[in-house]
């Protein structure tokens, strides 16, 4: 008998589909945050800052959305000129609902060369210093009983101060300029 364990795919391509109808059944307007130094990255590059681009993936916004395992691909009009925008599921680094900030930020994938996405966010939450960057910001108190230690790996998770101080507010999204 083999210890092996079976190669996977990739679970993020998975996740996307899952958060873009999530977030379209509660009404809410997906957005998706692009870093657009990949290669394969065609966006309208008038519009990225900081390489990096977020675009409006309502479907009055675009057509002809493909979620694919390796690219999202649909068309859209920018300052009234129509494109073909086409992003490689790893340059994708968060997915999000505009109107609250609900949603999932992606690193960069354990296949990917840091070399490619040079600056990009890193584990830890430390990002270049040239621009904006999103992060993670943890609750005090998740409300998951199957919450692993791993989530609280500095040692200040809510358990760490059982009579102190009030609990955090719920994790967000939000930019840092």
């Amino acid at each position: 008998m083999t210890d092996q364990l079976p190669e996977m795919t990739s679970r993020r391509p998975y996740l996307l589909r899952a958060l873009y109808e999530w977030i379209l059944d509660n009404n809410c307007s997906p957005y998706l945050l692009v870093d657009t130094r990949l290669p394969e990255t065609v966006v309208p590059l008038q519009h990225v800052k900081d390489d990096k681009i977020v675009l409006n993936l309502s479907p009055s916004a675009i057509r002809g959305l493909e979620m694919g395992d390796e690219y999202i691909m649909f068309s859209a009009r920018f300052s009234g000129a129509p494109m073909e925008v086409v992003v490689p599921i790893d340059a994708i680094l968060a997915l999000y609902a505009s109107e609250n900030g609900e949603g999932m930020v992606f690193g960069v994938p354990a296949e990917t060369n840091p070399a490619d996405v040079a600056g990009a966010p890193k584990p830890g939450g430390k990002t270049s210093a040239t621009g904006p960057a999103l992060g993670v910001v943890k609750s005090g108190t998740s409300g998951n009983a199957e919450a692993d230690d791993d989530d609280d790996p500095d040692g200040n998770g809510p358990d760490d101060n059982p009579g102190g101080s009030k609990p955090r507010p719920k994790p967000s999204l939000r930019v840092v300029k």
